[in-house]
């Protein structure tokens, strides 16, 4: 991981698995570590999160779940 910007609450970073870039961010005060949605999207064969949302498959539910439970952030 390569820490690409800091501000008071966050560390952001970018790394790559398979080739596809990943946006991460990590929280300072609690150490939380966040995946960008639309990075993780691409890392299962969407191209964007809400072509992820449309389809009907667990880990679309899943994440839909997160996102009700605002455990998930769609975009940082």
């Amino acid at each position: 991981m390569r820490l690409i910007n800091t501000d008071t609450q966050y560390d952001y970073y970018i790394d790559y698995f398979q080739g596809t870039e990943v946006r991460i961010k990590k929280d300072k005060l609690t150490q939380q570590i966040y995946f960008s949605s639309d990075s993780v999207a691409k890392i299962l064969g969407f191209n964007n999160t809400d072509e992820m949302i449309q389809s009907n498959g667990d880990v679309t539910n899943t994440f839909l779940d997160g996102m009700n439970n605002n455990s998930v952030l769609k975009d940082f």
